[in-house]
């Protein structure tokens, strides 16, 4: 257990972390203000304590509403805290110490943010995407094949932009073709598509859950962040593993 005691605090950042990032995905939504404002409950607009932002805990403590009105919290902030204190624990369990710890790391907080914007709104918000991008993009430059890195991003985002222009967005939105690039920066081509692969069967699986729990159809909309992103934090973590099985499953 290597790293077990700074995996310990980087998930106690890591669930502080995902509070502030509901946060953002909810002010970036409803085009409120980012910084300089405290957080209140959205039912009935009371500032909330400090007692009531403890990551995690708060939510236990509530028994998951609100201390002032009774309003149900969503759930989606439980979540996401729990999210990103397992995906800091997982990759400072593992990458802690390492020169590529920071690389990624931030590139699996950006695939984790854009995850839960587009599950919740369904929506590719660029003032998240372009910057995730152009980030993925500065750490190819410093790879020594940083040209795979950039084909990759060239044909993620040419594969969805495509998808888009065809089927005039019935099959994917406007803003996928922004995942497409930075999936393809963060990847590169030679995990591109053993890594589209990988997202894809995850989509199926996702939509199976639907059409036979959630009184959903064939036509029913997905959000592809809701399948992509994790697919590329997996890649993110251990690319080469997955690659390994995905070409053991085609025999090549």
């Amino acid at each position: 257990m290597q790293n077990f005691w700074p995996a310990i605090f980087f998930a106690i950042f890591g669930a502080i972390f995902g509070s502030a990032a509901g946060a953002l995905i909810f002010r970036l939504n409803f085009d409120e203000k980012i910084f300089f404002d405290r957080s209140r409950c959205r039912s009935c607009g009371r500032q909330l304590r400090a007692k009531n932002l403890v990551p995690i805990f708060s939510f236990f403590f509530s028994r998951g509403r609100c201390a002032f009105c009774g309003a149900k919290i969503p759930q989606f902030f439980f979540i996401i805290e729990i999210f990103f204190a397992a995906l800091f624990f997982i990759f400072a369990q593992k990458f802690f110490g390492q020169k590529i710890f920071f690389e990624k790391i931030s590139l699996a907080i950006f695939a984790g943010i854009l995850l839960f914007y587009d599950a919740k709104f369904f929506v590719v918000d660029r003032r998240i995407s372009l910057p995730a991008i152009f980030s993925a993009a500065i750490f190819a430059i410093f790879r020594l094949d940083f040209f795979d890195f950039f084909s990759a991003a060239a044909l993620g985002f040419s594969f969805f932009w495509l998808q888009n222009f065809f089927s005039r967005g019935k099959w994917v939105g406007d803003g996928d073709a922004d995942f497409g690039a930075f999936f393809g920066f963060c990847v590169g081509l030679k995990n591109f598509f053993p890594a589209i692969f990988f997202a894809y069967f995850f989509g199926a699986i996702f939509g199976i859950f639907l059409i036979f729990f959630r009184d959903a159809g064939r036509k029913t909309p997905l959000p592809m962040g809701a399948f992509l992103m994790p697919a590329l934090i997996f890649f993110i973590f251990d690319g080469e593993k997955f690659s390994a099985i995905f070409w053991k499953i085609f025999g090549i």
